[in-house]
């Protein structure tokens, strides 16, 4: 209740800087996931980090040439993103023209341009040190803090704000002009050049988004950390949904609620939880880095509860295919039983089916609820009758088992030993249209290899 207290108390110093702050990421955070989601999607994601390096140099001119501008002035923020967008298409430019050697693979190439950039960039702010006003450290962690303290052009609008809106704006646009190229080129770049679309030219324009989406966050959350907003959103958006405007939509809803939620907790969570374990003096952290952290965990959700992908939706898709086979067992040992004129208790049969067939004791009770639940069998008298739905049921699994069994004699030609073990495990995998052709391929046989009777297809 005390730690409750004190973090409403943090959030009721609410004010007008903390919600720019939130605008400002938020913007950040959208832009990033439009061109990060094409860059997933065509696993290029460390092509952001080559990118930031190789953005250094049009970064240092682009802080030099704004120098000469009246402070307060908007042509700082357009010059700061034009260098970055000449940054983005040298480095391009140069990576096309090593791989055209053919003797330098495209990762190579890569490496080369995007470090060689990155050191020039390095002299250059060395030599002009005296000159720019460049903090190395505000680049690499961002100053989401300071940035919506300068404003724009005598308005009370933070210049952060500013470009992260122009940036998302910028964004926008060329994804609704070039969507068709962007999408066509990432998913098939042969289909794409075979239609007159330029890939190469894809992947500049795709290069120079992500090094102006990237200078665009320097002030914010920093080209460190804006990694992670272009890579983790989009790759939570891959494991929710197969649809790519969704994708992109989720990516963008995902960044957003990372931002909110990272400034949330940055003020106000954080330094309860700390004093609370004895560790004082500490009243917020970094926006940006728990913004990162955020993303994180809805990336880690995703994993865990993706339809598809997520480790419990796996886990769930596991025990249910373990419990049908466990109930197709049993209802092929009672079939058998049945055909065989036997009956046995409930605690033979359940020791029956665990030798024959490897299922633990817990699984064939399970599966007995479940089918006696749904009227495939009954309880009657200490013994498990079949009911006619589930005399159709085991029909199915046995006819399925016996027909593998004369396919792999008669086609593959493999020892007797050998059929039941690899019929058990296929007769579980194989559908009414396989057994069809399977009987069919065989011509229709009455009997399997050990001369028992294939039963009929329900």
């Amino acid at each position: 209740m005390e730690l409750l207290t004190q973090i409403l108390q943090a959030l009721s110093t609410w004010c007008l800087i903390d919600t720019w702050m939130v605008v400002m990421a938020a913007l950040v955070a959208m832009a990033c996931a439009i061109p990060g989601s094409f860059l997933v999607l065509r696993r290029q994601s460390l092509l952001a980090d080559g990118v930031s390096h190789a953005a250094l140099p049009g970064v240092v001119v682009a802080f030099l040439l704004s120098g000469l501008l009246p402070a307060g002035s908007g042509w700082s923020v357009v010059i700061l993103l034009a260098g970055a967008a000449v940054s983005g298409i040298l480095a391009s430019i140069l990576i096309e023209q090593l791989k055209r050697l053919r003797t330098i693979h495209a990762d190579t190439a890569l490496g080369i341009v995007f470090t060689t950039l990155f050191a020039v960039g390095l002299l250059l702010l060395r030599t002009l040190a005296d000159r720019i006003h460049l903090d190395p450290a505000c680049i690499v962690f961002g100053n989401l803090e300071v940035a919506v303290v300068e404003t724009f052009a005598g308005t009370s609008l933070p210049i952060g704000v500013v470009v992260a809106l122009v940036t998302l704006v910028l964004n926008l646009t060329c994804l609704w002009l070039f969507y068709k190229e962007l999408l066509i080129s990432t998913f098939d770049t042969v289909f794409a050049e075979s239609i007159g679309i330029a890939a190469s030219r894809v992947q500049l324009l795709l290069a120079v988004l992500v090094a102006v989406t990237i200078v665009g966050a320097f002030q914010t959350v920093g080209s460190l950390l804006v990694l992670g907003m272009l890579v983790i959103p989009p790759a939570t958006a891959r494991l929710l949904t197969y649809h790519f405007p969704s994708m992109i939509l989720l990516s963008m809803g995902i960044g957003l609620f990372s931002a909110v939620m990272g400034h949330i907790l940055a003020i106000s969570l954080v330094g309860p939880l700390l004093a609370s374990i004895g560790v004082d003096g500490i009243e917020a952290v970094s926006t940006s880095g728990m913004m990162v952290l955020v993303a994180s965990g809805y990336l880690l959700l995703a994993l865990l509860l993706s339809p598809e992908y997520g480790a419990l939706s796996r886990l769930g898709q596991q025990m249910r295919t373990q419990m049908r086979i466990a109930e197709e067992d049993l209802l092929a040992v009672l079939y058998r039983l049945e055909e065989a004129g036997r009956q046995v208790s409930t605690k033979d049969l359940s020791s029956l089916v665990a030798e024959s067939t490897g299922q633990p004791a817990w699984r064939i009770w399970a599966a007995s609820r479940q089918l006696i639940r749904r009227g495939a069998m009954s309880y009657e008298d200490h013994h498990y009758v079949l009911t006619e739905i589930g005399r159709q049921g085991g029909r199915q699994i046995v006819r399925a088992h016996r027909l593998w069994e004369t396919f792999l004699a008669q086609r593959l030609g493999l020892r007797p030993e050998q059929w039941h073990d690899n019929a058990s495990r296929a007769e579980h995998y194989i559908s009414s249209e396989l057994r069809h052709e399977l009987s069919n391929d065989l011509m229709r046989p009455d009997q399997d290899p050990q001369g028992r009777q294939i039963p009929p297809e329900s």
